[in-house]
């Protein structure tokens, strides 16, 4: 388990989810983009006490826990588009 707390930028839109690093430590790594189309599911849970998003990626399987406000509103956008 890793934790990128307070320096991972979650970014999504109608075209998926982006994940990028803290400019301080993003020498030679490029943003990770995840289309739509390869999440196969997602739902709130809770990971100790904290709520999160889980997002399942199809392939390879990944399943991807997102805290805070961008786990709240990517959940809410994707149930609105649903």
């Amino acid at each position: 388990m890793v934790s990128y707390r307070s320096c991972l930028f979650v970014r999504f839109d109608s075209a998926g989810v982006s994940l990028s690093i803290f400019p301080l430590f993003r020498f030679l790594h490029r943003s990770l983009r995840i289309p739509w189309d390869a999440i196969a599911s997602r739902a709130r849970e809770r990971f100790w006490f904290f709520p999160c998003t889980v997002l399942y990626v199809s392939d390879p399987e990944t399943k991807l826990r997102i805290f805070g406000r961008a786990g709240k509103d990517i959940y809410a956008f994707r149930t609105q588009k649903a």
